[in-house]
């Protein structure tokens, strides 16, 4: 009997060492002391020619996997920020070299204005311009006596001329009223009136002529103002700026004047052609015909 009870005892204590065993996860068939235990070597980390053959293409692009290892693709290489003081140094550098640009352009300008005042002041003085003398019939007159008429011959040229404008101004009103303005009647009584116009420059001569336009402040020379390149008065050695008196003898106060000259005479024939030139006076010799040049009035004081 006791016998029995020892067996049934053991068996009750190994039963507890099996359980114990199964709790802790080791086979008490095969159970190696730890220290026994065979330890697998690590493997070899694979290389990234390997890892990319390991992982498809498509699951590369579409992001990492686990348990293999993409290398990164090389960042490109960063532009380096602008510095800004630099910038701002290359900003005030191009803004000083225009502001000397423009001193040096205002400085050139500077220099002609001051040129051209310096010639017109060392124009003579009777060159002035003045107020048209005229413009009315007591300036007129004055201009005349200036001239070197008497009071009376000035007083009776001024009274002449009046009347014949107003005369010309009651013909055309008639003209007008009546209703014959522009016919042959008009033309007719017209030219009447221009057989008596009083002609400054035939009664006074021209040499008074040009002391009266002088003093009445009216133009009295015709100025060279541009000059054609190849032309008469380019060859004649013409300036701009110079004043033509007389053309092949003849004086010259006006554009219709030395137009009616240009076109008299023999085309080509060699004319005397007096320029003054500043206090300068001389004759140039030109082929009759255009001079080919730019005109301009001007007035200058009698010699």
């Amino acid at each position: 009997m006791r016998r029995e009870w020892s067996l049934i005892a053991a068996a009750f204590v190994l039963g507890g060492l099996v359980g114990a065993l199964a709790q802790a996860g080791l086979n008490p068939g095969s159970a190696v002391p730890p220290a026994e235990m065979p330890v697998a070597a690590p493997a070899a980390a694979p290389t990234p020619e390997v890892r990319e053959a390991q992982v498809p293409a498509a699951a590369l692009a579409a992001g990492p996997v686990a348990g293999f290892e993409v290398e990164p693709e090389a960042a490109p290489a960063e532009t380096p920020a602008p510095d800004p003081l630099q910038s701002r140094l290359d900003e005030v550098n191009a803004g000083w070299a225009r502001m000397e640009d423009e001193v040096t352009r205002l400085r050139r300008r500077v220099g002609e204005l001051e040129q051209r005042l310096a010639a017109v002041q060392a124009k003579p003085a009777e060159t002035a311009p003045v107020p048209r003398a005229s413009a009315t019939p007591d300036g007129q007159r004055g201009a005349l006596v200036k001239a070197g008429l008497a009071e009376e011959d000035a007083a009776e040229l001024v009274r002449r001329q009046g009347q014949q404008a107003l005369d010309r101004l009651n013909l055309r009103d008639l003209a007008v009223r009546e209703g014959w303005l522009g016919t042959d009647r008009y033309r007719e009584e017209a030219a009447r009136l221009d057989e008596a116009k009083v002609e400054l420059r035939g009664e006074l001569g021209e040499e008074v002529y040009d002391r009266y336009l002088y003093e009445a402040g009216e133009d009295n020379r015709v100025r060279v103002d541009g000059i054609i390149p190849g032309s008469v008065a380019e060859l004649a050695g013409l300036q701009p700026g110079d004043l033509i008196e007389t053309y092949a003898g003849t004086r010259v106060f006006n554009y219709s004047d030395l137009r009616d000259a240009t076109a008299a005479g023999e085309r080509d024939e060699l004319v005397q052609v007096q320029v003054r030139r500043g206090r300068q006076v001389f004759d140039a010799w030109l082929a009759r015909g255009p001079l080919g040049v730019q005109l301009d009035s001007a007035r200058a004081a009698p010699r």
